[in-house]
């Protein structure tokens, strides 16, 4: 729960969060049910004593306190965009789209998973913000760009505040944290910074970098890898996007060691940076779009089940794209209609952490034989599931439980149906929640 400094304005946050979870995607007056629930729900939302951050510190908190835990921690940072209509006149929104036609607010989100079993931690950080609404100048000069906010900035943040919330957390030394991130961190002064924070690294490179030593006689990074050794094939599952099914793809894989230099724009100052490429690309005739993926990291690559590894830990970015459909269909972070940009700000807020709590869900199921947690499903709406899901064993571990959920969602459930997703699971937890309230409604009503 969060603390607002205020067991009024905590209650109320909880409140709220389970409202939202409970209703999908609805407004907040659908969502609350009642009058007073709305303006309860209105009057937090636009308290100028609390902000985003205050909404978002008990999670944080949280979240940091799980990581200490682990062995190895996989940081996944991605930015998205809130869009909203003109006409909506919220204020305080700025472009999201380079024409600067359409007004809204970036987000940028660390995301924690454990690098050992899979489990979504929770948020570490997230930067909320709106651009202005007047360009740079067409001719700006580096160091005119530098004196100003810029959207890079946003990836070395994340990494800064993991390593000293992990160090407030734990003194004496906390987990391997490994920094996962698609080609827009593909920047030098966030690779920098990331390193100086004393975590890992894979990056999916889009930026060819000049070598200070050549390899196999390329000059560049992107070449190199191109040209380094086979190390051998691996099979991935790319998940379903818009109309593609479901595939699996048979990467080859190759690595190569090699010191980067410091980009041309910073005049080549600094030290170089020793990383290895990884490609991972399909060969031969492929239908559709070819897989491949050119990957930065600072682990050393000495075999094929090494290389896997760094593949696998690059599938998990995924996990954040799963959380930003969250946030926008199940939460409907762009259908909220507040006067001003902050009241949003605040919303996006619990909006993510009700993302997490399903992705944890989902999450959980991977464990058989763990016991189910009264912080993931309550004991009323275990008995509730049990009356309504025959299929359910009488002592149910959280995959037993995960699975029967998702039957309410509309989940088949038939052998090779495999695992349900996220979206199956958070339908039915929606159906369960809606369950329990009524149950709770009318136990108070008959007592």
């Amino acid at each position: 729960m969060a603390n607002l400094g205020d067991w009024r304005r905590n209650e109320r946050s909880a409140i709220m969060a389970t409202d939202m979870f409970r209703s999908q995607g609805a407004s907040i007056p659908k969502a609350s049910g009642t009058w007073a629930g709305t303006k309860g729900a209105y009057r937090l939302l636009g308290n100028p004593a609390v902000d985003h951050d205050d909404m978002l510190a008990g999670h944080r908190q949280a979240t940091i306190t799980r990581a200490s835990r682990r062995a190895h921690v996989v940081q996944i940072e991605d930015g998205t965009a809130l869009s909203f209509p003109r006409g909506r006149g919220m204020s305080g929104l700025g472009p999201v789209d380079t024409g600067m036609l359409h007004p809204g607010v970036l987000v940028h989100t660390s995301l924690l998973v454990d690098g050992e079993t899979g489990e979504t931690l929770g948020i570490s950080h997230q930067d909320v913000w709106s651009r202005p609404w007047t360009k740079a100048p067409a001719r700006e000069t580096a160091e005119q760009r530098k004196q100003r906010p810029r959207q890079s900035e946003a990836w070395a943040r994340g990494s800064k505040a993991l390593a000293a919330a992990i160090k407030a957390e734990s003194p004496e030394g906390g987990p391997r944290v490994t920094f996962v991130a698609d080609r827009e961190a593909d920047v030098y002064e966030a690779l920098i910074r990331v390193m100086d924070a004393g975590h890992g690294f894979v990056i999916r490179a889009v930026r060819d970098r000049k070598l200070a030593d050549p390899v196999a006689e390329k000059v560049y990074s992107l070449a190199a890898g191109l040209a380094g050794p086979i190390l051998g094939t691996h099979a991935v599952v790319i998940p379903r996007r818009s109309s593609a099914e479901v595939r699996t793809a048979t990467l080859t894989l190759r690595a190569v060691s090699v010191n980067v230099l410091p980009p041309k724009n910073n005049s080549r100052k600094g030290k170089a940076i020793p990383m290895t490429v990884v490609v991972a690309r399909e060969e031969g005739d492929v239908q559709g779009p070819r897989l491949e993926w050119m990957l930065m990291t600072d682990v050393d690559i000495s075999d094929l089940a090494s290389a896997i590894r760094v593949v696998e830990i690059y599938k998990l970015r995924w996990r954040i794209e799963e959380f930003h459909k969250g946030l926008k269909t199940g939460c409907g972070c762009e259908d909220v209609q507040f006067d001003d940009v902050e009241n949003t700000k605040k919303f996006l807020a619990l909006a993510s952490v009700v993302t997490w709590h399903v992705l944890a869900l989902r999450d959980a199921a991977r464990c058989e034989e763990k016991p189910v947690s009264p912080g993931i499903i309550s004991p009323v709406a275990l008995k509730i599931l049990a009356m309504h899901d025959k299929k359910l064993p009488r002592r149910p571990n959280t995959r037993d439980v995960t699975r029967a959920v998702a039957r309410l969602g509309g989940f088949l459930s038939r052998t090779r149906d495999g695992e349900p997703g996220w979206q199956t699971i958070w339908s039915g937890f929606r159906r369960l929640m809606e369950w329990e309230f009524a149950f709770h409604l009318l136990k108070g009503t008959s007592g």
